[in-house]
């Protein structure tokens, strides 16, 4: 298995629903081919998501796949593919 990690700087004065826009991405994620799980957490400035896909294949397509449209309330801050050394 890989994971994508990804790392969002919180545009500061975006103004909008971010429940809403987390259930958009979280339904986007599911419905990847060879998603197997995914968890979101924040602070009060960024935020990462470390999504975990059945091979290395599906993660580097969710990599290069996402895209931020200017108004969601993030930016990117990094992606990366990594290897899954131990799942407990």
């Amino acid at each position: 298995m890989h994971a994508v990690l990804f790392q969002v700087d919180f545009k500061p004065d975006w103004v909008g629903d971010t429940d809403a826009e987390l259930d958009q991405v979280v339904a986007m994620t599911q419905a990847m081919p060879g998603f197997v799980r995914a968890t979101w957490a924040k602070q009060e400035t960024w935020g990462v998501s470390f999504v975990v896909m059945a091979d290395e294949e599906s993660a580097r397509a969710m990599a290069a796949g996402q895209a931020i449209p200017p108004e969601a309330s993030v930016t990117f801050r990094s992606v990366e593919v990594l290897e899954i050394a131990r799942d407990v």
